[in-house]
């Protein structure tokens, strides 16, 4: 069994989208520091499929649902996370940042739901384009719907048979839907 890299004490986003490893492992930036990420499960894996490919069947282009996109908030130029579900508008660059997500979902895990909730969401709902941010559980059919509207930041929790009314994309989405074959 090797080792672990070394990781580097501070990083800026610029030096972090172009540093490497070596390994196959997975980072995001917090405020400066590496974050290593830990791997899915196949829960957590299979939800996000069905997410992104129950989003995809319904976006128009030039709409497009990104599996494990990047973001990063303007106002952050040391931070950037892999959320495991956006949607955009504006078009591929090649660029490892998604502009402009409209949406922006994460699937939570015992080991990831403090960073989610904690560090990710308020960071989320700062990034003026977004107006839906989603926290799914992977461990039953729970989804937390975060908002934007004229009040601020509304949530809402949707439960099996329940539906996400996401109206920035004009559509709705069953949690039965997202949840389908997954026990």
């Amino acid at each position: 069994m090797s080792e672990a890299p070394e990781l580097p004490p501070r990083m800026s986003l610029a030096a972090f989208l172009e540093w490497d490893d070596g390994t196959d492992a997975r980072y995001e930036l917090l405020q400066g520091r590496i974050v290593a990420m830990a791997p899915s499960s196949d829960r957590h894996a299979a939800i996000v499929i069905k997410l992104g490919t129950a989003l995809s069947r319904r976006l128009k282009p030039p709409c497009l649902a990104y599996v494990e996109g990047g973001a990063s908030p303007a106002t952050a130029d040391d931070t950037y996370f892999l959320p495991d579900v956006m949607v955009s508008y504006t078009p591929p660059t090649g660029a490892p940042i998604v502009r402009d997500p409209l949406l922006v979902s994460e699937i939570l895990s015992p080991s990831t739901r403090t960073h989610d909730r904690g560090n990710k969401l308020p960071l989320y709902q700062e990034m003026p384009s977004v107006m839906h941010v989603l926290l799914l559980d992977q461990d039953r059919r729970r989804v937390e719907h975060f908002r934007r509207s004229a009040r601020g930041w509304e949530q809402t929790t949707h439960l099996a048979g329940g539906t996400l009314a996401l109206d920035a994309l004009g559509f709705e989405v069953a949690v039965d839907e997202i949840y389908e074959g997954i026990a």
